[in-house]
């Protein structure tokens, strides 16, 4: 995977008296969106005391986080957060609405939601020590609007984030050759080395800002 390969790069790159050695911890969990990975770095992310945080986002975050969302209100799961509640009760959305009305209805409010949560991220972060990076990884056969990647970008910059966007990634590859099938749209082994030397490049143009 590609934050095993990025953390050999480092390590045969770097590794000095300076840094002694690197290692990259995955906290991803599937299924889990901006809203469940507040409280992951919150609680999860931060004992470990790591430098840096690198947060990804993808195509469609709008439309995830919303679907997301909706899934946690239809199973009256508990929001936790104060903005969260108040959003779902002025948007007027509740369990016993399908999720696509519920979706449908929390839309006009997703950029606020989202803003909230990157400055919730960035700002628990900084606090700690921790410097928040945020990662833009298009998904594979998903491209990206053009105006809602602008707009996000423009929230985690406000927000305090470092920026690293790799929307090139996978210039000059066949979708097939870089998806695990036709029906599973996530990296093969070889996009997983694409993303990995990609990444290594645009970290290594930010190594001032990440002490490298």
């Amino acid at each position: 995977n590609f934050e095993s390969l990025l953390e050999d790069k480092l390590n045969t790159s770097l590794k000095d008296k300076t840094h002694t050695g690197f290692e990259i911890l995955n906290f991803a969990v599937g299924g889990y969106h901006i809203f469940q990975n507040v409280k992951v770095c919150e609680e999860k992310v931060q004992p470990f005391k790591p430098d840096a945080l690198l947060f990804f986002a993808h195509s469609d975050e709008y439309y995830r986080a919303s679907r997301k969302l909706a899934e946690l209100v239809v199973r009256e799961n508990d929001l936790q957060y104060p903005f969260l509640k108040e959003v779902a009760r002025i948007s007027g959305i509740n369990s016993s609405m399908s999720s696509l009305e519920i979706e449908r209805k929390l839309k006009p409010y997703m950029p606020a939601m989202i803003k909230w949560a990157y400055f919730k991220i960035s700002s628990s972060c900084t606090q700690k020590g921790i410097k928040p990076v945020w990662i833009f990884l298009p998904a594979i056969d998903d491209p990206m609007n053009p105006e809602e990647l602008k707009n996000i970008t423009e929230m985690a910059e406000k927000a305090g984030f470092l920026i690293l966007t790799l929307p090139h990634v996978y210039k000059n590859h066949t979708l097939d050759s870089i998806k695990l099938s036709s029906w599973d749209n996530h990296p093969n082994a070889n996009g997983h080395r694409l993303i990995a030397d990609e990444l290594y490049e645009r970290l290594m143009q930010k190594g001032k800002e990440l002490n490298f």
